[in-house]
């Protein structure tokens, strides 16, 4: 990201913090907790402050013009023909990120959020013998990118959300260079 997108995060971080830090002040007055105790009201969900929800939340409206091009594969599988007496059908079989077997991998932009698919170029050839089709391949995303692994397996998003929550609370903290010193030395790389 750059520089100024921080600086605007971090705007919008204290921002909330200071919302949240207001609204706790206001809930001991007098007059609020008569109202609280007239309405019956959750206050719980004002008194806790929420570091990955604020970030989160900020994200949601949030976008960059640049990234760091760190991605975190999320998800590998192959395509399997399923073959029957009657019937064929193809089904979608998962494996681990590693997997010799995987010929499509999902990646995902920890800061932008934006997702790419890429392919092996093997498996990746139609039925009309077209092996372009496919692009971009795998091989060219893992040496273009920094590409995480955190778990090595397609479920929950092989921790996709946990290491973006990772870089932004750090980022915010700390910069933008020490977060990703400390992302890179959290989890493994492909």
């Amino acid at each position: 990201m750059l520089k100024s997108e921080l600086i605007k995060l971090r705007k919008l971080y204290q921002e909330q913090v200071d919302k949240n830090n207001t609204i706790n002040q206001l809930l001991h007055t007098k007059e609020v907790a008569s109202f609280i105790k007239l309405t019956n009201i959750d206050v719980n969900q004002f008194t806790n402050l929420d570091i990955s929800n604020i970030i989160k939340n900020i994200l949601t409206n949030f976008s960059f013009k640049q990234t760091n091009g760190i991605l975190v594969c999320t998800s590998a599988y192959y395509i399997d023909d399923d073959i029957c007496y009657e019937e064929t059908s193809k089904r979608v079989v998962n494996t681990s990120i590693n997997s010799p077997y995987a010929q499509i991998k999902n990646y995902f932009d920890i800061e932008s959020g934006k997702g790419i698919r890429a392919y092996r170029p093997i498996e990746c050839i139609n039925n009309y013998g077209d092996s372009d089709y496919y692009s971009p391949y795998v091989a060219d995303i893992e040496k273009d990118y920094i590409v995480l692994n955190p778990y090595d397996t397609s479920l929950n998003q092989n921790g996709y959300k946990e290491v973006r929550e990772f870089f932004f609370t750090n980022a915010i903290e700390f910069g933008q260079a020490k977060a990703k010193k400390k992302l890179l030395e959290k989890y493994p790389r492909i």
